[in-house]
């Protein structure tokens, strides 16, 4: 079976700062992969680039056989096959770590929004796909609320249907419980559980290490924009490849023991 995703070569720079520096990995479908590693390796902004949120510098990616390639000339960026970028975005959900809820719409609201102006779903359709995915979180019961009625923990819940809702063949989670209060983390993550034992497609950058190590199939530690290492979960913590990894693990072993 063809990989869902394929990151060939990878780089970004923001002006003179160079952020991600040719990274490559793949993803096979029902797949879960943590992308771990110290503040500013490049981990969110690898998230960015996948879904074009980011323009990278350079590289290629490829979702389901259909890739873009950006190749860096003297004067500018070429984007080539950049219509596959539309493409892209209707296979890809992606989780924030705001929660970027319309304050002015209800819950299901929020969740139909895309559902009827994107994918062109009338109403009745839309409402039964988006209560769907609200029961999936277990958030069908606030379908009428507004954002401001919700904890950040129901918020992300909510975010998380609302990607759920539009059926994408990969999830990317961009640190979904940072903005949250300790006790409303577990919440989302069990959600985030549920859907890797289901077989969702999940592409994860997260701090919280317990988590990642058991959910994920593949952990990627990122350092200063490159693959340090590329792992099973046990031979990443048993067996790190540089001294980085171990700094790092040192640093987080407590939580994620």
């Amino acid at each position: 079976m063809a990989p869902v995703l394929k990151v060939h070569e990878l780089r970004k720079a923001f002006g003179s700062t160079s952020v991600l520096n040719g990274v490559s990995f793949q993803m096979r479908q029902g797949e879960v992969i943590s992308l771990v590693g110290s503040s500013g390796s490049g981990k969110s902004t690898a998230l960015r680039c996948i879904n074009f949120l980011e323009t990278p510098s350079s590289g290629e990616i490829e979702v389901m056989g259909d890739a873009i390639s950006v190749v860096q000339n003297e004067r500018e960026t070429e984007i080539v096959n950049a219509a596959n970028i539309r493409v892209f975005r209707r296979r890809i959900g992606m989780v924030f770590q705001s929660f970027n809820l319309w304050p002015h719409r209800t819950v299901l609201g929020n969740v139909t929004e895309a559902l009827i102006y994107v994918l062109r779903k009338d109403k009745r359709e839309a409402e039964e796909t988006a209560l769907s995915a609200l029961s999936k979180v277990g958030m069908a019961d606030f379908r009428q609320r507004y954002p401001s009625q919700l904890s950040g923990g129901q918020q992300q819940r909510v975010a998380i249907a609302r990607v759920l809702a539009m059926r994408p063949k990969l999830m990317l989670f961009d640190e979904p419980t940072s903005a949250l209060d300790p006790e409303l983390v577990g919440e989302v993550l069990k959600v985030i559980r549920t859907l890797a034992s289901e077989g969702a497609t999940i592409l994860l950058v997260t701090h919280e290490m317990r988590f990642a190590r058991e959910v994920s199939n593949r952990m990627i530690f990122l350092h200063k924009g490159t693959v340090e290492q590329d792992a099973v979960p046990e031979e990443l913590f048993c067996s790190p490849a540089s001294e980085a990894v171990k700094r790092f693990l040192s640093s987080v072993i407590s939580t994620a023991a």
